[in-house]
Formats: structure tokens, C-alpha cells, sequence
């Protein structure tokens, strides 16, 4: 069989022309669609995010006021703790003092008592203590200072010069010095 084209040719290449430009403008139709898309999503991500930072920068201001609150309540907590731990500390030696006193005149016998103590505060809640004691009787003596090595609040305990007087009634009085070192809450 013959063909025969009765077409001219120049309207054939004017058909492929205009095919090949509606397949080109379909493609860049297209291409010119995914990229329109692409940028439409990319807009709306950045939009969805600024929004989240805008909340989460709302947030963080009212997180802001409360740490600022939080960090000022701690340093007052600070101060406040260590008022009180000074006034713990001023109680405790306010007691120590008169249980210190209360421990040694309670074993003084009758005929003795105390002319002067010194004292002077030792690391560790020790108080180390010379007391001038007067007494009645040589006996005496000895028994106090027995009772305070019974006692185990009382360590290092020593006796000093002893000096013997006379008065007019012709009895003697015994003046004396002990040293020694005191820790409550020992016995």
C-alpha cells in the first residue's frame, strides 16, 4: 500500500510546535504548581512556628516573674535561716552558762561556797573555768572535789594553793583555786 501525505508539511511541524509548547507549558505549569506548594507549606511551618514562639516567649515571661519571685524568696529563706541559726546559737550558750552554774553549785557542801569563777568559752561547747572558792572545813574540800570527778561534765580538774586563815571566833577558812574544764551533756 502507498501513503500518500496530502498534509503539507508545514502544518505538520506547526502541530508538533504547538504540541511541544502545551507539553512545555504543561510542565512549567506543573513545576510552577510544586513550587508554589512548596512554598505555601514552608510559609505556613514558619507561620505555625512563630506562633509557637510567641506562646512559648508569653510563657516564659510569666516563668520569668516567678523565678524572679523563687530566687527572692530563697535569699530571704537564706537570711532568715541564718538569723535563726544565730539565734540557736545565742540560746544555746544562754543556757550553758546557767547549766554550768546549776552543775557546780550543786555539789558545793555546806560550809563552802564560791568567791569568784572565770570563764572562758572552748571550741568544741567546752568552758574552761578557775573557781576562788572559801571553805569552813578541810574536808570539805575533798569531798567536793570528789564529787566533781564523779561528775563526768567536770574533766581536768586540779586543786591550787590552799591558804588557811583564822577569824576571831578562832575557826579557820580554807581559800583555794580549781581550775578545770567543763562539758554539758557529758554525764
Amino acid at each position: 500500500m502507498i501513503r500518500v501525505n496530502l498534509i503539507p508539511p508545514e502544518c505538520l511541524e506547526r502541530q508538533r510546535l504547538r504540541t511541544r509548547n502545551v507539553r512545555l507549558a504543561g510542565g512549567a505549569v506543573i513545576v510552577a504548581a510544586l513550587a508554589a506548594g512548596i512554598t505555601l507549606m514552608h510559609i505556613e511551618a514558619a507561620s505555625s512556628m512563630q506562633k509557637r514562639l510567641a506562646a512559648k516567649q508569653k510563657l516564659l515571661q510569666g516563668l520569668g516573674s516567678k523565678v524572679t519571685r523563687v530566687t527572692e524568696l530563697e535569699t530571704s529563706r537564706d537570711s532568715i535561716k541564718s538569723h535563726l541559726d544565730a539565734i540557736n546559737g545565742l540560746l544555746s550558750e544562754r543556757y550553758y552558762y546557767p547549766r554550768f552554774m546549776n552543775d557546780i553549785s550543786a555539789k558545793l557542801p555546806a560550809g563552802m561556797w564560791l568567791s569568784s569563777i572565770q570563764t572562758k568559752f572552748k571550741d568544741g561547747g567546752a568552758i574552761e573555768f578557775t573557781c576562788s572558792v572559801t571553805s569552813l572545813s578541810g574536808d570539805e574540800i575533798a569531798v567536793w572535789l570528789d564529787r566533781l570527778a564523779s561528775m563526768h561534765s567536770f574533766s581536768e580538774v586540779t586543786l591550787g594553793p590552799v591558804n588557811v586563815s583564822g577569824d576571831q571566833t578562832g575557826g579557820q577558812n580554807f581559800s583555794f583555786t580549781v581550775k578545770g574544764v567543763y562539758k554539758a551533756g557529758a554525764n
